[in-house]
Formats: C-alpha cells, structure tokens, sequence
C-alpha cells in the first residue's frame, strides 16, 4: 500500500490506497411466477468504479478524522450523480450511522469526524460507499477493506 498525503476537514494525513472489491450483482433469478427477470434497475443504476482512498487521521485528542474519495458512472451521465453514503462495516454490521458524500462529474468524497464505534484503531472494519443518482437509483455497494 502507498500513503498520500490529503486533506480533508482542515485535518492532513497519509490516505492509504485500498484494495478494492465490487460487491457481485445479485444472480439472476428469472423472477418466478411474476414474469420479471433479474434486477428491476438494471440499466439505470449508477456504479461505484474505485474507492482511490479511503483512511481515517488519528488525532490526539480523540477527533478522529475519515475520508473517503471514490469515482463513480451513471447509465444516464456522470451528471446525474450528485449524492451517495458511506457507511463503516464490521462482520456485515454497521459501526456508526451512514456518512453523505458527493459527487460532482463522477469524482466522489466524504469526510466526516469519527462517531462512537467508529475509531481510527478499529481493526477488520469494511469501508462501504453506494452512489445514488437524481433519479433515487442506488449503485451496489463498493466495499474496500480497512
């Protein structure tokens, strides 16, 4: 992993690249019954493309930092795009509540100061980021681990 340097929330700090993991598309399930295959969105939703950074900035005084910058697409244009969340996972439950990023031509970041139970020295934590379109279309979730 490389360290950059980035500043977000007037707080500076070494960003380490992160090994990202696109969540699969749920399987095609033909429906059942109804006659509707597959993902009702498919064509419409946006899609997180890369989470280039994605670390949190220990502080002294217990002022924790994270930040998050992602790249996004949307089936309609990158324009389209204008809000997402990112959400702090472990073992597939959520450390804190979702944290609002935007987006402006496909270039996302979030910043946020750390909640309870969401500590820069938590280990094994799951760095989650959906792009939503103005539309209200959800991207699958992008996971990078921390």
């Amino acid at each position: 992993m490389r360290a950059i340097p980035l500043c977000l929330l007037a707080a500076c700090g070494p960003i380490q690249f992160g090994e990202g993991d696109d969540t699969e598309k749920p399987a095609d399930t033909g429906g059942g019954d109804s006659g509707e295959a597959g993902d009702p969105l498919e064509g419409q939703r946006p899609e997180v493309t890369g989470v280039q950074a994605a670390d949190c900035i220990a502080d002294v005084n217990g002022l924790d930092t994270w930040g998050v910058v992602a790249t996004a697409t949307d089936p309609q244009g990158v324009t389209t795009l204008g809000v997402g969340y990112v959400e702090l996972q472990k073992d597939g439950a959520a450390l804190g509540t979702q944290h609002s990023f935007t987006c402006t031509n496909g270039n996302c970041a979030a910043g946020w100061m750390a909640e309870e139970g969401e500590p820069c020295s938590v280990e094994g934590a799951v760095v989650v980021v959906v792009a939503v379109d103005e539309d209200g279309n959800p991207s699958y979730p992008y996971e990078v681990a921390y």
